[in-house]
């Protein structure tokens, strides 16, 4: 796992997932996209990870990016292209479809979830992150 703390954006492959949504000429379709590979690829580590940065990136549009998208100590400037593209979609109608990409993404099952309970030491924070992400997608 090429990953360096328990944000979204701390890890290989979620880096890719951003690359390929900022590169998207329809990035309501790519978000949706990888959500759906989630759903129907489950239990595959680099499906979770795309489903994972595009769950965020549908809970940062309705509710603002947190902290824990990002590596705060690192610069990234596409950090504010990402802002800058989530300001203008409407993602509202992606709110279910990113809360079960979760849900699945934090079952026994998941690849990603498995490999982040070898980490005993930033587990928690990173359990705690996605299941945060979670209960603003599902708040009424």
């Amino acid at each position: 796992m090429g990953c360096w703390g328990y944000q979204i954006l701390c890890d290989d492959i979620a880096l890719d997932a951003l690359a390929d949504l900022l590169e998207s000429d329809v990035p309501e379709q790519a978000i949706s996209d990888f959500l759906d590979g989630m759903i129907e690829e489950p239990e595959e580590y680099d499906a979770e990870q795309y489903a994972l940065v595009a769950a965020a990136a549908v809970d940062a549009s309705l509710h603002g990016m947190e902290l824990a998208f990002w590596d705060e100590d690192e610069e990234n400037e596409d950090l504010a292209t990402l802002r800058e593209l989530l300001d203008g979609l409407e993602l509202s109608d992606l709110r279910g479809k990113a809360a079960e990409a979760l849900r699945l993404i934090l079952s026994e099952h998941s690849e990603l979830r498995q490999l982040w309970e070898e980490n005993a030491d930033e587990y928690p924070a990173w359990q705690k992150n996605i299941t945060d992400l979670y209960s603003r997608l599902t708040e009424a």
